[in-house]
Formats: C-alpha cells, sequence, structure tokens
C-alpha cells in the first residue's frame, strides 16, 4: 500500500451542506480541497482519535474525529473503498476505521446520548444511530409563558 490515498468526488459536510471536492489521506495528515471554493482543511494525523465508516445518502461516508473535539464528514465513498481505508488508517494511523450502522427502519425514538461537543440519539430498539448533531450547530430557543390574568 503507498503512502498516500485520493479520492475525487468526495463531499464535506459544513452545517448542513454537501461541498464537493477531493480528499486526500497521507502519513502526516488528511487535507481535504474543496473544488468550489478553493479552501482547504488539513487535519493532522496525530490528532485524529476517531474514524466511522457509516452507510449516507451518497453511499458511503467516513466520519473523523479529533483530540480537540472537531468532527469532520465526509460522503462519496463506494463500498469497496473500505478494505483500502481501513488497511490504510491501520497501518498509518494505528486506528482502527470501525463500522457504524444508522438506524433505517423508523425506529427514531431512543436515549440522549452526548460526547463533548456532539449529541446523538441510539434507537432502543436496534441499538444503531438515528440522529447526530454538533452542538454549536442548534440555536438556543426561547421559551415563551404566556399566563391567564
Amino acid at each position: 500500500m503507498g503512502d498516500t490515498l485520493e479520492f475525487n468526488e468526495i463531499y464535506q459536510e459544513v452545517k448542513g451542506s454537501w461541498n464537493d471536492g477531493r480528499l486526500r489521506f497521507s502519513k502526516q495528515n488528511v487535507v481535504y480541497k474543496n473544488n468550489k471554493t478553493g479552501k482547504v482543511d488539513s487535519i493532522p494525523a496525530g490528532e485524529l482519535n476517531q474514524a466511522q465508516w457509516r452507510r449516507v445518502c451518497l453511499g458511503h461516508g467516513i466520519k473523523l474525529g479529533t483530540s480537540t473535539g472537531h468532527v469532520y464528514k465526509y460522503d462519496g465513498f463506494r463500498d469497496t473503498d473500505f478494505e483500502k481505508l481501513s488497511e490504510f488508517f491501520k497501518s498509518n494511523y494505528k486506528m482502527d476505521l470501525s463500522e457504524k450502522d444508522m438506524s433505517v427502519k423508523g425506529w427514531n425514538w431512543g436515549t440522549a446520548k452526548f460526547s463533548g461537543k456532539q449529541a446523538g440519539t441510539e434507537s432502543l430498539k436496534s441499538n444503531t444511530l438515528c440522529f447526530y448533531t454538533v452542538l454549536k450547530h442548534l440555536e438556543t430557543q426561547k421559551i415563551r409563558i404566556w399566563r391567564n390574568v
């Protein structure tokens, strides 16, 4: 296996919107370049502490977590990419690329789980993730209390 893996037509989620670009994994870092804006995001390999392979809207995706609390999500992988990526993560980042099942059967009730700057809901029936969000993307809601006088 080489020192780098490169993927074209990969989408990065930023606040709920998907931006297309290129993603490159190397021994030193993970680099994503947005095709439209040219913006480059770089994640040092030493900061990676979580890697999940998930079935998502455009095929398969990767969720990367860092020791600083940032979460990066990429979409557009083929199911055949899992083996290449899994081997690359084991040999270069010394971590496993775990598979995470998402709830797709309509069982959307569950238990809220908070982990740092993230919140999600795991289904009680199938023990799969059915909802996930980054807490800083939520807006504070004000509740008005109406009193009858």
